[in-house]
């Protein structure tokens, strides 16, 4: 399957818009990708953009919630069980049109703590790797995947999270390697913005 082609931000804000609800009338766009590729400020600005009335009919601003995926991993080993956990506490219920939420991982305490709640309708913006989980991927209204090469991304990762990350890099590193391997994100997206 060829890469899906790339898109500058205000073409994946109108894609963004095209997209039917998949998860009862919530509209899910997942940004997906490798640590460092760029994804939280492609998700920040798509959901500013998403925020604004488009101007083709659209009066009011539509609410836009970003969930990221470092709130829900539980712990540095936690990749494959955060697409679980997105089933049971945000998916589910608003599959059922019923508010929703989820745990933020205090990474300090090294356990969840405080429930941050998610209403149901509007757009969400789902950010982080492993977003684009196979099992996520019916209540998906749009994949898309983010890339960068793996210098950028490691540079641009520790510049982030410093010393703190640099000691779990190639722990993180494979669990990613192991997610690409096993559930493809990246040939199922539906577009690819490269940064």
């Amino acid at each position: 399957m060829p890469p899906a082609p790339a898109f500058p931000l205000a073409q994946l804000v109108q894609a963004c818009r095209a997209v039917p609800p998949r998860c009862a009338a919530t509209r899910v766009i997942a940004v997906d990708g490798r640590s460092g590729a760029g994804k939280s400020r492609l998700a920040e600005q798509l959901a500013e953009g998403l925020a604004r009335p488009s101007g083709t009919g659209e009066r009011c601003r539509q609410r836009v919630q970003v969930v990221r995926m470092d709130d829900v991993y539980p712990g540095w080993d936690g990749l494959r069980d955060a697409a679980v956990l997105l089933c049971r506490w945000l998916f589910r219920p608003l599959a059922a049109g019923r508010p929703a939420g989820y745990y933020r991982y205090d990474w300090s305490a090294g356990r969840f703590g405080a429930w941050q709640p998610v209403e149901p309708g509007g757009v969400l913006v789902l950010e982080g790797v492993g977003s684009g989980s196979a099992r996520l991927a019916a209540r998906l209204s749009l994949l898309v995947w983010v890339e960068a090469p793996p210098e950028i991304r490691r540079q641009r990762a520790l510049e982030r999270d410093g010393e703190t990350f640099a000691a779990h890099w190639d722990r993180w590193a494979a669990q990613e390697e192991r997610y690409l391997a096993q559930e493809a994100p990246q040939l199922r997206a539906d577009l690819t913005v490269p940064t």
